[in-house]
């Protein structure tokens, strides 16, 4: 049996790993679907040693997770 995961459902589970990590300070997370497998997402991590993370990628996950990440990632210590 396969499992055929929808874009919705990644979104869920990124959503609810950053929200269960005890090193993430605060964050936002925006997720745009382009598909029913297809999407992209943007946001920004603060993390409790005030370092912050810039994130995108955009995830096809019809079958399995696929990743082709484009990402631009700013890590900057705030002090």
């Amino acid at each position: 049996m396969r499992l055929i995961l929808l874009i919705e459902d990644y979104f869920q589970q990124i959503q609810l790993l950053i929200e269960s990590s005890e090193i993430v300070k605060i964050f936002k997370i925006e997720s745009e679907k382009r598909g029913i497998y297809e999407g992209l997402i943007r946001g920004k991590i603060d993390f409790q040693d005030n370092s912050l993370l810039h994130l995108r990628e955009f995830v096809y996950v019809e079958i399995s997770i696929e990743k082709c990440i484009v990402i631009n990632i700013w890590i900057q210590k705030i002090n």
